[in-house]
């Protein structure tokens, strides 16, 4: 497809009618657990989406290219300190992957995070989630070793 690199992408809620997409881009158990590690099991399904959404675990947003309306990508932010916010369940739509788009859903959710009044950024990574940990390298994540409260994943950490 190219490089469609825009950078007019935007978040904005994460809503029930988002469901149904973002369960199709795991056909997999393994590209599920990319997405969610542990967190979710396969096959992901509107009920368990709900279900995470109704006891307020984080706050989720979906990724828009604003000249097209294509659904891009999806990321969640979870509150880990007043000054913290972890990000997860990052993913970019099957279909835009290998553009770029990841560099600018990391860029917006910074932005969002900092507005907020963050400070900081981490996110965890399974070992072995090569494509995942260069993107978040070239974006200036650092990695910080095995996260402290689940030690089976990577912690790379940000200040924003």
């Amino acid at each position: 497809m190219g490089n469609v690199i825009s950078s007019n992408l935007s978040l904005r809620n994460f809503v029930p009618s988002d469901y149904p997409e973002l369960i199709s881009w795991f056909p997999t158990a393994a590209d599920l657990r990319l997405f969610a590690g542990t967190s979710a099991e396969w096959p992901l399904t509107i009920e368990s989406l709900s279900a995470r959404a109704e006891v307020e675990v984080s706050e989720a947003f979906t990724a828009v290219l604003d000249e097209s309306g294509v659904t891009a990508g999806h990321v969640e932010f979870i509150r880990e300190t007043k000054d913290q916010v972890r990000l997860g369940r990052i993913a970019i739509a099957p279909d835009l992957r290998g553009q770029g788009l990841v560099a600018l859903l990391l860029d917006r959710a910074s932005e969002k995070a900092r507005t907020a009044g963050f400070r900081w950024i981490s996110l965890l990574v399974i070992p072995g989630n090569v494509s995942a940990l260069r993107a978040y390298a070239r974006a200036g994540y650092v990695d910080v070793g095995p996260s402290p409260v689940h030690p089976e994943y990577i912690k790379m950490l940000l200040r924003i």
